[in-house]
């Protein structure tokens, strides 16, 4: 049985000011995957953009899976947020 706490949810306007985060991130690039076109006199620079697009929509949705990695700067990098499992209360170090 899993105690899921309501303070540990995603709410946009508090969490994501200005998509200043992860999930603004993946908005972002993901925008761009579907808006820029190659073809044209910049085909090249385009190319590379979407490759980058990509590269960093892949990163960023793993990322988003591994809850540790998207903190703030206040909790030192996830290393504050105390994790419960079963008996544990935080990770062994």
């Amino acid at each position: 049985r899993h105690d899921w706490r309501p303070e540990c949810g995603f709410t946009p306007s508090r969490d994501c000011v200005d998509d200043m985060c992860v999930a603004g991130a993946i908005v972002n690039y993901t925008q761009q995957l579907l808006t820029r076109k190659v073809g044209g006199d910049d085909d090249d620079d385009n190319a590379y953009q979407l490759k980058v697009a990509l590269m960093f929509v892949a990163h960023f949705v793993g990322d988003i899976h591994q809850p540790l990695h998207v903190s703030r700067k206040t909790d030192r990098g996830g290393n504050d947020i105390a994790v419960h499992v079963e008996n544990w209360t935080s990770l062994p170090k």
